[in-house]
């Protein structure tokens, strides 16, 4: 059984770029607002969802992944919620009821009304 040359370079190359693709969306989702006053703002420039619907390894707080690198996955829930004042007083960027690919969806299609509503 022989495959082509362009079989094999489809078989490889669109698992990579699709991949890198979604690797690079969520990447952008988990860092795309800032504070202009505060650059370095954590709270704000990586974002937190609660109840989110696609929670695997405790991602949705990834917040705790920068400020506190060693907490276990599955500890961030308590420790979001033990620095639930930190957030508040931070104005930090969280979202509520949705998941990674809803966002994405909203940021990248423009819906800015529907993304604040969460």
């Amino acid at each position: 059984y022989k495959c082509g040359v362009s079989f094999y370079t489809a078989y490889t190359l669109y698992p990579f770029l699709e991949s890198a693709s979604f690797l690079g969306m969520i990447a952008y989702l988990w860092h795309a607002f800032s504070e202009e006053a505060d650059p370095t703002n954590q709270y704000i420039n990586s974002i937190t969802i609660v109840r989110g619907g696609n929670n695997v390894w405790n991602e949705d707080y990834h917040v705790v992944h920068h400020h506190e690198p060693n907490v276990h996955w599955s500890d961030m829930a308590r420790s979001f919620q033990e620095n639930i004042d930190s957030y508040k007083m931070c104005r930090a960027t969280v979202f509520g009821d949705c998941e990674q690919g809803m966002l994405i969806h909203w940021m990248f299609g423009r819906k800015w009304d529907e993304m604040t509503d969460h």
